[in-house]
């Protein structure tokens, strides 16, 4: 992701810009009292040294471009590196002694650049933290410089509205638990397809992958003959997320959070170890698929779920209908501490308990 942008510079007196007025102030009035031509040459130096900051130090932004970039997505709670951008697309003159304000500097370095040559970029590398799951945005950043005296401070302000998923966080899910959920709910079926299993021969038709034909049975009947393959429905699990709206839960914006937590933990861990996941709640379905692409869709979902006012898990049920592959594992997480390890409407699955699942 790459924004860019930024307002016109604004100036501002630095707090030793305010001393060397204040200094430049009584000088002045020291010349007037006694009337000595060399405090009003000192004076009018002085005057002459504000003037001159205040033009160079909005030379030296003249022409300047600010852009960032920040990855597409990160998880809640964890450091994801910003980059900022700075151009200088002036000819002639140099950018001096610029800083970035606006988020907190990676291990508290990279933040301020002496020069920046002509015709030349430099790059701030900053890091940032989001503590809330969802679709988020970018904290406005500024670049700032006092040269040449440090009397006087102009900022750029960079505010383009880029925005960034913030996924839920995901632990480590205990590995027993993965093979204790296998063929959980519905008992395992074998279904004609391309799996990895034997599952019957048939004969040939056109367009059959080749690599499949049996050749030996083939040769001792005169015809071609072709291997059934089986797909193992006890790999497949469907995930019920319950995102209903319980005024009756303690905390439950908290407990809401953990639930979605836990589905996206078991979601990753089962699609690691080479299951198809679908994903279901009473708002949202996300169909049954695997691999590391269908783990950015499930992160997604969830970065985006929030709690609705609906009547519970009977309209889980009814979207379970969508699905179109028979589900041998139904999972269902509750934000409700009061439903864990008890049965559930949605196919008579088990609200898993996360104290069970979570590695600490």
């Amino acid at each position: 992701m790459m924004g860019k942008g930024g307002k016109r510079a604004r100036r501002r007196l630095r707090p030793l810009g305010w001393m060397f007025v204040l200094t430049t102030i009584l000088t002045q009035l020291a010349a007037w009292m006694y009337h000595q031509n060399l405090l009003y040459m000192v004076a009018g130096a002085e005057v002459s040294l504000l003037l001159l900051s205040y033009v160079l130090v909005g030379w030296t932004f003249r022409r300047v471009l600010l852009s960032r970039q920040a990855p597409p997505a990160a998880h809640r709670g964890e450091p994801f590196p910003v980059t900022v951008r700075i151009e200088n697309r002036k000819s002639k003159m140099p950018a001096f002694f610029v800083s970035q304000r606006g988020c907190a500097a990676k291990n508290g370095h990279g933040t301020y650049i002496p020069k920046i040559s002509p015709a030349h970029a430099a790059h701030l590398r900053t890091s940032h933290v989001f503590e809330k799951r969802g679709v988020c945005r970018l904290p406005a950043i500024e670049v700032a410089t006092a040269f040449p005296f440090g009397l006087i401070e102009a900022r750029r302000r960079l505010d383009d509205d880029a925005e960034i998923v913030v996924y839920p966080r995901v632990f480590a899910v205990r590995p027993e638990a993965i093979n204790r959920f296998q063929g959980a709910g519905n008992p395992p079926r074998a279904h004609r397809g391309h799996g990895d299993e034997y599952f019957s021969l048939r004969d040939y038709a056109p367009g059959d992958d080749m690599r499949r034909v049996a050749w030996r049975a083939s040769a001792r009947r005169g015809s071609l003959l072709v291997r059934e393959m089986a797909i193992d429905t006890s790999r497949f699990v469907t995930i019920a997320l319950d995102t209903c709206w319980r005024e009756d839960v303690p905390e439950f914006e908290e407990r809401f959070e953990e639930a979605v937590e836990l589905a996206a933990s078991l979601a990753v861990a089962f699609l690691n170890s080479h299951y198809k996941v679908a994903i279901i709640t009473p708002s949202a379905l996300l169909p049954i698929d695997e691999g590391q692409r269908h783990s950015l869709k499930v992160l997604d979902m969830l970065a985006r779920i929030q709690p609705v006012q609906s009547s519970g898990w009977e309209r889980l049920s009814s979207q379970a209908q969508c699905l179109q592959t028979d589900q041998t594992t139904c999972l269902c997480v509750s934000p409700d501490p009061r439903t864990w390890g008890n049965r559930c409407a949605f196919r008579g699955a088990r609200v898993v308990n996360p104290n069970e699942l979570i590695l600490a």
